[in-house]
């Protein structure tokens, strides 16, 4: 969508995937791009003005309508409220709770971080369970300072790709695309697997001359 400016047929089938997962991330994510998109890039006016409220009422009337969403997200604030995360263990692995818990552990190292590996991440003694939330999970692993610097990296390397493909807005673009990023990390470890790493080396990334490019043979 930020590249090629348009709905192709992997836009429709990524749609039907993700519409297959009942995921409460995997739904705000998608609404929250597509906001941002028709808000920010969205070039023709008339289109803007149309998909801009129509897409608020659709999300509007999803959050308060499917139970996965709004309600999923109040049950697990309450549950943290009323005290079911526990300061070495979390009873439901939820989101809020994984990052509470990496909030105390980021305390033992906040600027260098606790290092990749699980036995400095959580400790000798402690007991592993699963953590959910990726975008404090990789900042307890990293410290502020790795944090700040992975994020510059992502930053720049969205921003000198999107720059070679001749995308417009090119910093509005940035934006939304690392913001998407963190967002969606929210929900799973997502900074362990090699394909998010990589992104901080799309800027390397081989890319066609644009002046010779054919976006409707593209396979991209």
């Amino acid at each position: 969508m930020i590249l090629f400016r348009k709905f192709s047929w992997r836009i429709y089938i990524y749609l039907t995937a993700l519409l297959s997962t009942f995921s409460t991330t995997g739904y705000a994510a998608t609404g929250l791009f597509f906001l941002c998109y028709f808000i920010f890039l969205e070039t023709n006016k008339k289109r803007k003005q149309l998909m801009v409220p129509l897409l608020l009422i659709i999300f509007i009337f999803m959050i308060f309508n499917l139970e996965f969403l709004a309600e999923k997200v109040m049950v697990q604030a309450q549950q943290f409220k009323e005290g079911q995360i526990y300061s070495s263990q979390s009873a439901n692995d939820t989101r809020i709770g994984s990052a509470a818990l990496d909030f105390s552990d980021l305390q033992r190292s906040p600027l260098f971080g606790t290092g990749p590996s699980d036995e400095t991440r959580y400790g000798k003694k402690e007991e592993l369970f699963m953590r959910t939330n990726g975008v404090t999970d990789i900042l307890v692993r990293l410290g502020i300072i790795g944090f700040i610097f992975l994020s510059w990296n992502f930053f720049f390397s969205f921003k000198r790709f999107f720059i070679r493909m001749r995308v417009i807005r090119t910093n509005t673009a940035t934006y939304i695309a690392i913001f998407i990023l963190f967002f969606i990390s929210l929900s799973e470890t997502y900074f362990l697997l090699p394909f998010f790493w990589s992104l901080a080396l799309l800027q390397y990334a081989e890319v066609p001359d644009m002046e010779f490019y054919d976006y409707e043979s593209s396979s991209a």
